[in-house]
């Protein structure tokens, strides 16, 4: 790939809106302010009547004309000789030795003159005309069918929206990564691993085995940061899954999943006192190949050695501490109001109504946010719904009474 985009982990959608100027900004990445000044361009000024006269011509003031060929091959072996080859664009302030060297060697009749440019303003320019391209071509994705926009709203998806109804719809990063890569940009997704990963991403999975992704942790106090191919980090996420469904985790993970369900539970205090109670013959602590218990201190690595959950549990009843290890059920993933994933309910029948209702505003073509204002004598938008649904009864105008009280739909003013 000849650019990348790296994405924030957990990133699973992207909206419409910003997609050119992520894209540019891979092509023209931003530059600090500070950033010196370039020099871009070398040229000269005659300093002679009859030099100005032959490159600006006659009665013309004298203004500075490119070099030559001829001019660029006598500064190397003469004035630039001493120094390396010149490349521009060139910091104004490394050029500056080559200005000097040029006073002590010049062109005959001639003054040497530069032109220089902010690159914070040049990346800002490049990059707003590259952002109008890459609008183009993703609407013309969108109108092909190629990119599938969904609702922000109900992530379902739309069928070809134009203008402010496509800017504010958002695209999958799944999708993104095929259309960016027929241009040579790769998005490169980040994985956050887990001391106790309860499964594989779903994006992950559905990555090819060669894609690049990144991976960052925070395990036992040691961070720690990396890129390899999806299929190699897959399998090391479903080995760690294995090994601590037999109920093995290695000193770092326990310490760690011990501390995340404590109150104010102190990692590296935990390792300390991990590593103590196997010197007392307290703890276990096994090899990680076969899984047998270790009799010297110095066979210990944190991030590799294992302890067992029975190990961990035997050792925390000897202590007395009134806590045991945390079992798998106590870490499923939790819902705003405290259900464990696997007792999330259905959607209430009042969300479901509203959500189909802003589903359709959207196929109609309209913003739910900013819906047209009404004209006398003509259907409005709440008509073309009602028709649309058919629900029997008032509950559609209490669903969309509903709707407009949350004002996630708003009529225009005026």
């Amino acid at each position: 790939m000849l650019k990348e985009i790296v994405l924030a982990p957990g990133l699973k959608a992207i909206v419409v809106r910003d997609l050119p100027k992520l894209f540019a900004e891979a092509i023209y990445p931003p530059v600090p302010a500070d950033a010196a000044r370039q020099v871009t361009k070398i040229k000269k000024i005659p300093l002679t009547e009859a030099l100005k006269n032959r490159a600006c011509g006659i009665n013309a003031a004298a203004f500075p004309v490119s070099l030559t060929k001829e001019d660029m091959e006598y500064l190397m072996r003469h004035a630039w000789r001493d120094l390396p080859t010149l490349e521009l664009p060139m910091h104004e302030n490394e050029f500056q030795r080559y200005g000097d060297a040029y006073l002590k060697n010049p062109l005959e009749g001639w003054e040497l003159s530069w032109e220089t440019e902010s690159p914070q303003i040049s990346q800002i320019v490049f990059a707003h005309l590259t952002a109008g391209d890459w609008k183009k071509a993703i609407e013309a994705e969108v109108t092909k069918g190629n990119l599938v926009p969904r609702s922000s709203l109900t992530l379902l998806p739309l069928d070809r929206p134009t203008g402010e109804l496509l800017l504010d719809s958002l695209i999958t990063v799944s999708d993104l990564i095929k259309f960016s890569s027929q241009f040579e940009i790769g998005l490169i997704l980040t994985f956050i691993s887990s001391a106790r990963p309860l499964s594989v991403d779903a994006e992950l999975l559905a990555l090819p085995e060669n894609t690049e992704v990144i991976f960052q942790e925070n395990i036992g106090g040691s961070r720690m940061e990396g890129r390899c191919r999806a299929g190699k980090y897959r399998i090391e996420i479903e080995a760690r899954i294995k090994r601590q469904e037999e109920g093995f985790f290695t000193i770092d993970e326990a310490a760690q999943i011990l501390a995340d369900s404590l109150s104010g539970g102190e990692v590296a205090e935990l390792i300390r006192k991990m590593r103590i109670a196997f010197t007392t013959g307290t703890l276990r602590i096994r090899s990680h190949g076969d899984r047998l218990p270790v009799a010297s201190e110095k066979d210990n690595r944190n991030f590799l050695s294992l302890v067992s959950e029975s190990d961990m549990n035997s050792w925390l009843e000897k202590i007395d501490c009134g806590y045991r290890f945390p079992s798998i059920a106590s870490t499923q993933p939790k819902t705003p109001n405290g259900m464990d994933e696997q007792s999330i309910r259905p959607l209430q029948r009042q969300t479901a109504q509203e959500l189909e209702i802003l589903a359709v505003i959207e196929k109609l073509g309209y913003l739910p946010t900013s819906l047209p204002r009404r004209i006398p004598g003509k259907p409005w938008v709440k008509y073309e719904v009602r028709q649309q649904l058919k629900w029997p009864g008032n509950k559609f105008d209490k669903a969309w009474d509903r709707l407009r009280n949350q004002r996630r739909i708003v009529e225009q003013d005026g």
